[in-house]
């Protein structure tokens, strides 16, 4: 019976961490397989259902500075949030101001890739933070990637990888 419930509890876990797990790249946020939404799989789940569990679980955790919620008829869920000082580059804590997205169909809901917008305030002027690849502009703007791509902040990247695959994940656990 042990064996049984370890192997149970194996395969949930990984189940659960490989549906939504979004990577920060040079373009952004892309899903495993670099594209732009990961689906999670309800079998036997009717649309309606999955809207009115969804529903519930993002109103119920949804905190921040000024959480958001938008619905359309049953078919998609808008998730708009801000967090003050979520990562710090030097001095600077960065604010991310984000959207979730959802679309729900018979038996999946497909989660889309965070998009997200970084600024900050340090010594009286904004700072900006950009996920994609480009160069610093007047010193105050600065950027995940360099313009070749390579990875310049790799603990704010981590981060932010974090923050948004935990935020979906704890999402994703519907109560039915």
């Amino acid at each position: 019976m042990r064996k049984v419930l370890v192997i149970l509890f194996f395969f949930a876990f990984c189940s659960t961490f490989m549906n939504a797990q979004f990577s920060i790249t040079s373009q952004g946020f892309k899903n495993n397989n670099g594209g732009d939404y990961a689906v999670y799989e309800f079998p036997g789940k009717q649309k309606a259902e999955l809207f009115q569990a969804a529903s519930t679980s993002i109103l119920k955790s949804m905190t921040g500075t000024l959480p958001s919620y938008y619905s359309n008829n049953e078919d998609f869920i808008v998730l708009t949030n801000k967090v003050r000082k979520l990562v710090y580059k030097g001095i600077c804590g960065f604010t991310a101001e984000y959207i979730l997205r959802f679309a729900i169909d018979d038996g999946k809901i497909a989660v889309y890739a965070p998009k997200v917008d970084l600024s900050g305030i340090a010594n009286g002027a904004e700072i900006l933070l950009f996920l994609d690849a480009g160069k610093n502009w007047n010193g105050r703007h600065f950027h995940i990637f360099d313009k070749e791509g390579n990875l310049k902040e790799d603990e704010i990247k981590m981060k932010l990888e974090n923050y948004f695959n935990e935020e979906i994940e704890n999402l994703m656990q519907l109560n039915f």
